[in-house]
């Protein structure tokens, strides 16, 4: 089975977001899957800390992810390594403008994907500093917070990937 178009996915936000962490988690739901192969084992790309490069397989379709999402130099060579392998689907990480979106833009335009974005939710963030009684585990139940949520979206973005592969 092939997609009807290539696909592009942006997971885009600011800074400290949960985009590595919502992709790093991605990853180990792909890898835990058993109707998912290991097409490139995760790989840490050097040129940033904590992120990985990987790609999987499914009924024939690749599917290839980058966590690299701060710099605009440092996004395009994962994303061109994905291409090149021939993948599919693409998930990827940005921010919000700029450098990256526009690197990711115009990468899934030169090589005919589609390109849609699935935005990281900054709302805990603002309300958590809008938070009236803060009290002495409040960083810890913010962290709390934003790893529920992070799982809560990587888990929506293999169930979304997993539909397409079927």
């Amino acid at each position: 089975m092939k997609l009807e178009k290539k696909l592009m996915l942006r997971v885009f936000g600011a800074s400290r977001r949960g985009k590595t962490q919502t992709l790093n988690n991605l990853i180990d739901k792909l890898i835990s899957d058993k109707s998912y192969s290991i097409y490139m084992a995760p790989m840490d790309d050097p040129n940033s800390d904590g992120d990985r490069i990987a790609i999987f397989e499914k009924n024939k379709i690749k599917v290839g992810i980058s966590t690299v999402g701060d710099y605009a130099s440092y996004v395009k060579k994962p994303i061109e390594q994905l291409i090149q392998e021939e993948c599919d689907i693409i998930i990827a990480a940005t921010r919000t403008k700029q450098g990256t979106k526009k690197v990711f833009t115009q990468l899934a335009k030169e090589n005919g994907y589609d390109n849609q974005r699935f935005e990281k939710n900054a709302n805990i963030n603002k309300w958590c500093n809008k938070w009236p009684h803060k009290g002495e585990d409040f960083k810890d139940r913010k962290t709390e917070y934003l790893n529920k949520l992070n799982e809560t979206d990587a888990q929506f973005l293999f169930d979304y990937i997993d539909s397409l592969t079927q």
